[in-house]
């Protein structure tokens, strides 16, 4: 990803759990009917769900593998032979035993390696490339999980002891979001891990010496190269966060 295509990833709610909390036991406390696209990977398959959100009208986009069958095709829709979409049709899935209610989107496609990927999406205003791009962008959420664990050190653990490791999640947590609160309302240049670098160097020294660094930097980046237009940054939105899930282990 090039400078010119980074793309800011603040996070609005998280949910701890332990390993053997499934993704879909999750679903209900993430999804609102509040008008956002919510996109998905394939451990949030669950046709009730789907029924359930197609009901409510919640927009989502989640991949399915190819073990998610067709139970009853209503209609094909016309497909680019130009463009990566093979398939776009309204579909029921599921088999006799167990099947989505009511009819949703099928969209498949391929990625620039050949390799296949099937959408299930209640998105029906949007185009067949639109559906499949929107779920290129969840590649943001791994980026966003990389980046902590390389600059935030949530690959080594400091303690085995639930409690400890839970701390430090909060922890890393609580120092992305006052990285990035400040690399948004500051209007800096900085990328957030120079911001970061910063807050580290000058945490105990006066909130002057911090300012005048991430402007400093921001004024010798704005010099060399072709200037940028003027960016508007919105407020950073209040992270909702939900007491973690944690269930027993089986014995």
């Amino acid at each position: 990803m090039t400078k010119s295509e980074e793309k800011e990833v603040i996070p609005e709610k998280a949910i701890p759990t332990t390993g053997n909390v499934s993704d879909y036991e999750t679903m209900n406390l993430l999804v609102e009917d509040d008008g956002t696209i919510y996109v998905m990977d394939r451990g949030y398959v669950k046709y009730k769900q789907f029924d359930t959100w197609l009901e409510q009208k919640v927009q989502f986009v989640t991949r399915i593998n190819e073990n998610h069958r067709v139970w009853q095709v209503e209609q094909e829709l016309p497909v680019d032979p130009d463009s990566n979409i093979t398939r776009d049709a309204i579909v029921q899935l599921g088999s006799a035993f167990r099947k989505t209610e009511n009819s949703l989107r099928l969209v498949e496609f391929l990625d620039e390696k050949g390799r296949k990927y099937r959408l299930a999406t209640s998105c029906l205003d949007l185009s067949a490339e639109e559906i499949a791009d929107i779920y290129r962008q969840r590649w943001l959420i791994e980026l966003f999980f990389k980046w902590m664990k390389q600059h935030l050190r949530l690959v080594k653990l400091y303690s085995y002891d639930p409690q400890g490791i839970w701390n430090q999640i909060f922890i890393a947590l609580i120092a992305y979001a006052i990285a990035m609160l400040i690399h948004v309302s500051s209007g800096t240049r900085m990328s957030l891990w120079e911001v970061l670098q910063s807050l580290r160097l000058l945490w105990e020294k006066p909130n002057l010496l911090l300012e005048t660094e991430l402007h400093r930097r921001s004024k010798s980046q704005s010099n060399k190269g072709r200037q940028r237009g003027t960016k508007i940054y919105k407020e950073p939105p209040i992270m909702n966060t939900s007491v973690g899930i944690i269930k027993p282990r089986g014995k």
